[in-house]
């Protein structure tokens, strides 16, 4: 054997002290924990932002169709405020 080999195969592993592993261990849990946690933050973000889009879709629809009926409306009754609830309405002078 060569003298390096020699030398590595005679060296003892050496460790940190009890105290300094449960430490490092702690640390590395606390940021596991961390991790973790902005993960499912980061998840959840997509999420809304893509219910988000699926909301602002259906409201743009929502608020043509709305248009396309108060144009009917006004076509058909004239110058009008009517109540949504009961249908009544009023001329607009």
């Amino acid at each position: 054997m060569t003298k390096t080999t020699d030398k590595t195969i005679s060296q003892d592993v050496l460790k940190i002290s009890d105290l300094h592993l449960a430490k490092l261990q702690e640390s590395n849990q606390k940021l596991d924990s961390i991790s973790k946690q902005a993960a499912e933050i980061y998840q959840r973000e997509f999420q809304l932002k893509q219910d988000k889009l699926v909301l602002d879709n259906y409201n743009g629809n929502t608020l043509a169709e709305r248009q396309k009926l108060i144009e009917e409306l006004s076509k058909v009754y004239g110058e009008v405020n009517i109540n949504p609830h009961t249908g009544e309405y009023v001329v607009m002078e």
